[in-house]
Order: structure tokens, then sequence, then C-alpha cells
């Protein structure tokens, strides 16, 4: 697991108790990665930004941080299904700048990493049982913008007073352009030469939240879902889980809308991944997001 901490005060971090579902425990033990965003919610959300000024921002100046990236690696184990973890969360406001130097984003950065203990849910303990293990960590970049205001007035380049001083986060980030995410590793041999269609996925209002489009975190599942399906085509193990995933998000989808998923399947060593891209229909090179996972 190679996530950098965010390098910030330790005021800026949390240390919590992290309850898991049942589901979130794989058969074999090992932590999966729709686990991991609930940390952020705990360690980040709730433990370290529920009473700052930002979040009064979408109530008072319909101002949200929108994920614009995610980054996750996963896989670690085993645990018991039955024991909480342990997320040690931070946050981090920074901002970007164009080529002439001018602010051009606001950001929000959360982390979070995630350990658990050694353990089993059924049967004989494994050797070592009850010592502290990493399972797991997540990164998530936030633009903040105004979602629901015309285009024209959507772009923030200053914070309200009270955030920040001047408006503008001290910190510097390091915009990386979405389109690199679809990018297969430069060590990657190649399964599939070209982008193949590997699922057509309609969504509805179960997929949706209260940001009034699809959920950031919808995507993962699917992309984890038609790769297994495309590995079991080719005649491929699929019994293997996800354990780094990494999206990139260009414009949301809603509630009604229909998206196909194009992937290439590579190998990398003994690792097994793919990269993609949600669009549209009959709307190729804007993809809604672009995204990595490997196995």
């Amino acid at each position: 697991m190679t996530l950098p901490d965010l390098d910030v005060p330790q005021d800026q971090w949390s240390d919590v108790s992290l309850a898991i579902r049942y589901e979130d425990v794989a058969q074999d033990g090992r932590v999966k990665l729709s686990a991991l965003p609930h940390a952020l919610g705990i360690a980040c959300w709730q433990a370290l930004l529920r009473d700052h000024p930002i979040s009064r921002l979408s109530l008072e100046d319909g101002i949200v941080p929108i994920l614009s990236r995610v980054h996750m690696r996963g896989g670690g184990g085993p645990v018991s299904a039955m024991a909480p973890l342990r997320a040690h969360g931070a946050y981090r406001l920074s901002h970007t700048r164009d080529d002439e130097g001018q602010v051009e984003r606001l950001i929000l950065e959360l982390f979070a990493r995630v350990e658990g203990t050694l353990a089993t849910t059924y049967g004989p303990a494994p050797e070592g049982a009850g010592a502290t293990i990493p399972v797991g960590e997540i990164r998530a970049e936030h633009v903040f913008t105004r979602p629901f205001a015309g285009a024209d007035d959507r772009k923030l380049r200053r914070l309200p007073e009270g955030i920040v001083a001047g408006g503008v986060p001290e910190a510097r980030y390091a915009w990386s352009a979405p389109e690199r995410v679809r990018m297969p590793p430069t060590d990657a041999k190649l399964i599939d030469p070209d982008p193949r269609l590997v699922a057509r996925i309609v969504f509805g209002l179960m997929h949706t939240d209260a940001n009034q489009h699809v959920n950031s975190l919808v995507y993962p599942d699917m992309l984890e879902q038609a790769v297994l399906t495309r590995l079991a085509t080719l005649g491929r193990p699929t019994n293997i889980l996800a354990t780094h995933v990494e999206l990139a998000y260009r414009k949301p989808c809603f509630a009604g809308d229909t998206v196909e998923l194009s992937t290439m399947l590579y190998e990398r060593g003994s690792k097994l991944g793919a990269v993609g891209a949600f669009e549209g229909p009959g709307r190729r090179g804007r993809p809604h997001v672009y995204a990595r996972i490997e196995f």
C-alpha cells in the first residue's frame, strides 16, 4: 500500500473506530475496496469536518466540494467481519494554478488509512492473531464548485470569507489530467490492444444521491463486475479480488442515463488489470468517468 499520507498538522488528523458491514469482508478475510469510502465519511467528514466552516457552505453559499478523483488500495487481511476496524483520517485545503499562474481550482483533499486486527470470522485463528495489520488506504480529491448554478457561475476560484485567509488555501495541489487514468501502466502487457465494450448500464434513482446525480462510488463496483465478466469470456480465473482502483470524474451521470463501459485488459507481472471509461452511447472521446482497476 503506497498512497502517501497528507502532510498536515496533527489537528487535521483523526483516529476513529470504524464499524464494518458483514459484506465488507470477502470470504478469504480480506477487506473489499467498497468498504474504504466509509472511512472517509467517519474519519474525515464526521470527525474532522463536521464543525469546520466548509460544512456550512452548501447551505449558505450553494458551494459543494464535488469528488473529482478517488484512489483506493486495499485487499488487506484477514480480519473478522465481527470486529471494527481503525481509521486514521486527514484533510487539506489546497489550490491549483493555470499556465499563467492564476488560481484555477480550489481543492479539498481527504485521506484515510485503515487498519484491522489479524483474525478470522469463522474457523481457527491465523498465525499472529491479534496483531494490527494494514487493510487499505483511500485518497480523494474534491473540487469546490456551485453545482446548482448556471454554467458560467459554477467554477470557484476563491472561498467565502471565514474559510481561509484571502479565500485561497496556501497549499499548492499537483493537478493530474483525468484522462491519464485511462492510460495503461508503462510496464503493462496488453491483453486487449484496443478498447472493448464490456457493459451497457442504465442508471436509476437507486444509483443517485442528494447531489442530484449518480453517486461517484457506484462506478467502482460496476467496473469490477464488468472486468470479471470479460475475464470469464477469456477463460481466465474470476475468483479474484480488486485491490487497486483509481477513478477520475469528468462529467456526472443522472437517473435515466445510459452509459457504455469500454475497457482494455492488461497483465503487469502477476497482476491482472484494466483501464477504461464510462461514456454515453455514440459519444466516444468525452467520457463521464475514467477508470483503472487491478486485481
